[in-house]
C-alpha cells in the first residue's frame, strides 16, 4: 500500500491510499481513504474515512483468515 496523497475533503484531512499489491488482484490500484493520523506508521494504525466501520477490503480479508 502507498500513500498517494493527503487531501482535504469536507474540511477533514484524509490520506489517499492505494494497494500496489494485494491478496485479491481486484484490490490492486483501487484508491481508498483513511482519516489523517500523523502518528500512523502501518495500515493497522489507520481509521476508515467518514465514520465507516471498516475498509473495503476487510470483510474479504476476514473471510480468508477466519476472523
Amino acid at each position: 500500500m502507498i500513500v498517494e496523497d493527503v487531501a482535504e475533503i469536507d474540511d477533514k484531512t484524509m490520506f489517499v491510499l492505494k494497494f500496489t499489491q494485494s491478496r485479491n488482484p481486484e484490490w490492486t490500484n483501487k484508491t481508498f481513504l483513511a482519516e489523517f493520523d500523523e502518528s500512523a506508521s502501518w495500515i493497522d494504525d489507520l481509521t476508515p474515512a467518514f465514520g465507516e466501520d471498516f475498509f473495503f477490503y476487510e470483510p474479504e480479508l476476514m473471510r480468508l483468515y477466519g476472523s
